[in-house]
């Protein structure tokens, strides 16, 4: 740990794991899901329904259908927070600028 100019104390030791991925055609009627699995134990450590999430990024007053905007849109950065029991911190999803918040959500 270090200490910040205001006296309050930093975290040093931060782990963080990074992941790209390339997926086809994103089509609403197939309800893909992202799945992220523990290597070891092979539990998951989050499944969501991606299409539900990535819709969530679209900024309201546009005329389009669900579709043609996952056709427009060409990259989506996604980060999760979890700890190294690979339980949620501060229960939050990030996608793009937008931010997702659960409530009373045991992951």
């Amino acid at each position: 740990m270090g200490t910040r100019a205001d006296g309050e104390e930093e975290d040093s030791n931060i782990s963080v794991a990074i992941a790209q991925i390339t997926v086809g055609r994103l089509v609403v009627e197939n309800n893909p899901r992202l799945t992220i699995t523990n290597k070891e134990t092979g539990e998951p450590v989050l499944s969501i329904p991606l299409v539900k999430y990535l819709l969530l990024t679209e900024a309201e007053g546009h005329d389009m259908t669900n579709q043609e905007y996952l056709d427009r849109q060409d990259e989506y950065n996604m980060t999760f927070f979890l700890d190294e029991s690979m339980k949620w911190i501060q229960t939050s999803i990030i996608i793009n600028d937008w931010v997702v918040r659960f409530n009373d959500m045991d992951m």
